[in-house]
């Protein structure tokens, strides 16, 4: 049965990155849960599909980050050098190809601040890592922000229960 209760605005999330609060952001946070399916066909149906079979899933986040730190630049490049200084903190990026990413990855939450008392709509990801190029524009007429995707990665200690590698949609605190 409709509920309009079930009706929600988001008013922007708390995202966190391994334990670490990312900051601001700007323009929400816009997940994407990505299905593959392998078409099974026969010949006495021809091109009539009889089945569907699971090949793969993907899970990404797509984030602006309005805190533009060297701080906020290593989470969106992992494979960054990151130093704290005495007076400041810098980043540095130039990395040798065949670097993983596997050991980067930490649990990714977003959890929007409205409607969600109860922690139904928040996402956690259990092993997610920034998969995409990192972009940021100084322009005079927008304010700059850090554009980054994670993408959640199979999490193995999850096995006991099928469903559960990538991550889960509700309240944190529940087993």
């Amino acid at each position: 049965m409709a509920q309009i209760s079930k009706l929600k605005v988001a008013a922007g999330s708390l995202i966190t990155f391994g334990g670490v609060d990312l900051g601001h952001t700007v323009d929400g946070a816009e997940i994407e849960i990505e299905r593959e399916f392998t078409e099974v066909k026969t010949d006495l149906y021809g091109n009539t599909p009889v089945d569907y079979v699971l090949s793969g899933q993907k899970a990404t986040v797509k984030l602006k980050l309005a805190e533009i730190h060297p701080f906020t630049l290593n989470y969106v490049m992992p494979e960054n050098d990151y130093d704290v200084g005495t007076a400041d903190d810098h980043t540095h990026f130039g990395t040798k190809a065949g670097y993983s990413l596997r050991n980067d990855a930490l649990e990714l939450v977003i959890t929007p601040q409205g409607g969600n008392a109860d922690g139904n709509l928040t996402f956690t990801f259990f092993k997610a890592v920034s998969t995409e190029n990192a972009t940021l524009a100084y322009k005079i007429d927008e304010q700059s922000v850090f554009e980054v995707t994670f993408t959640a990665l199979v999490d193995e200690s999850r096995a006991a229960t099928d469903g559960r590698f990538l991550g889960r949609m509700g309240p944190v605190n529940i087993s």
